[in-house]
């Protein structure tokens, strides 16, 4: 205290005038900043990210995550691509009755043409083998050995025919047999990739979905984490700023009680 004794008031005053101008544009500066840094550091903590909407897909965007939604035509579209390949799985099953191995179209067509055939022959045999007969008796030999030769030959020539056919109609039904046993084959091919096609229309979406979530989720996370950084730093800058208003205070007061001298060490 002897020593502030001896200051010159005049001194004392000038250096406490300088002080203070150099306190008023230090402090006033750094409040102006720690001002704008808690400025910038409201509009980080009140930070949203932005959701997006488009004809498919919504997205609800926030600091916990990334929510997808469809919307109601990208639904409509969805269904009506799944409706159309159970659809056409049905209609695919339904054509197999007509294509069972041996019960199918084929076979029944064979069947009816096999059947028509027989049906001539007979036709045939029993008209020639009555005019045959009847001739015979004209020629009053029916029931000799000739007449028996005659006809026998005669039944022998459309049995033969009778045999052939019956060949014909095996072969015909064992082509159509395997031909039915392709088309159900290729049938419940068609059907299955129908079903396939349906689950992975719908697999591909939640996929699609999926990676555009993870994307976004991403995004976010960088843009989430930036801001943290942000923060630090400015929690940092006003913590410097803190201190340097402190050291200002205690510096200007040093100097205008040693009247204008710096305070040693």
């Amino acid at each position: 205290m002897g020593d502030l004794k001896k200051l010159d008031p005049k001194n004392v005053i000038e250096a406490a005038d300088a002080e203070l101008k150099r306190f008023d544009d230090n402090v006033l500066g750094n409040i102006s900043g720690r001002n704008a840094l808690k400025e910038a550091e409201k509009k980080l903590a009140g930070f949203k990210p932005p959701n997006f909407s488009s004809i498919g897909l919504n997205a609800d965007v926030s600091k916990e995550g990334v929510k997808l939604t469809r919307t109601p035509e990208l639904d409509r579209q969805l269904e009506g691509l799944r409706a159309g390949f159970q659809q056409q799985n049905r209609d695919l099953r339904g054509l197999l009755p007509g294509v069972r191995a041996g019960f199918g179209k084929l076979t029944e067509a064979a069947d009816a043409t096999f059947a028509a055939e027989r049906e001539r022959q007979s036709g045939e045999r029993s008209r020639a083998i009555g005019d045959l007969k009847q001739d015979l008796a004209r020629r009053r030999v029916l029931g000799s050995s000739f007449a028996s030769d005659t006809v026998g030959r005669r039944e022998a020539e459309f049995a033969k025919q009778e045999r052939a056919l019956a060949g014909d109609e095996a072969g015909a039904k064992a082509q159509a047999f395997l031909q039915e046993l392709t088309q159900t084959k290729e049938i419940l091919s068609q059907a299955n990739d129908a079903t396939v096609k349906e689950f992975a229309s719908m697999i591909t979406q939640m996929n699609f979905e999926s990676g555009l979530a993870a994307d976004l989720q991403a995004n976010l996370s960088a843009v989430l984490n930036g801001n943290l950084q942000q923060q630090a730093a400015i929690l940092s800058k006003r913590a410097d700023n803190a201190a340097a208003i402190t050291g200002t205070v205690i510096g200007t007061a040093a100097t205008v009680a040693t009247g204008g001298k710096k305070p040693s060490g």
